[in-house]
């Protein structure tokens, strides 16, 4: 079950993860990605799933297994943004995109995370929102390294998200 707009902003809450540095990134397998950062909080790994009906961004105690054979995506962010300080994590509107402003060795950076369910999709950009890699490269739509990520015009809506509550939840992430 994918997140809605009330709980990725609750998550976002208390991820509380501004000014930690990321210390690395593993991609276990094609629709996941772990973020370890450090900071005054201490040690946390952001899990990114964008897996069909199953798209999310939450912290998790979990050990992440590297894939066999490094995944592209994964050593773009190594080779980019690792040791980057996190400026800032928000979501923009309540569009279900996760924006990370990150700052290393002076070039700002920004990973948007698209959290659709069948249109997910994790894409770093530079400052100028110019596309340097993309979890899932689309043509199509443009997402695509060298192409501009421009973000959606925010939807009005009636409808009232609220933060549902699991009560019953199996497993840990």
């Amino acid at each position: 079950m994918s997140l809605n707009c009330r709980e990725i902003d609750a998550i976002i809450e208390e991820l509380s993860i501004e000014g930690s540095f990321i210390q690395d990134a593993v991609q276990p397998g094609y629709d996941t990605l772990a973020l370890f950062a450090y900071g005054k909080g201490g040690a946390k790994t952001i899990l990114i799933c964008t897996a069909p009906n199953a798209c999310r961004i939450h912290e998790t105690r979990r050990k992440m297994s590297r894939n066999d054979k490094p995944l592209r995506f994964m050593e773009c962010l190594r080779s980019q943004i690792k040791g980057a300080r996190i400026e800032s994590l928000r979501q923009i509107a309540l569009n279900r995109i996760v924006e990370i402003r990150l700052l290393r060795g002076g070039k700002h950076f920004a990973l948007y995370i698209r959290l659709w369910s069948n249109a997910a999709n994790v894409l770093l950009c530079a400052e100028d929102n110019t596309i340097i890699d993309a979890m899932f490269r689309r043509p199509a739509k443009g997402e695509v390294s060298g192409g501009l990520f421009t973000l959606p015009l925010e939807n009005a809506s009636d409808k009232v998200w609220e933060v549902r509550q699991f009560e019953a939840v199996e497993r840990e992430y």
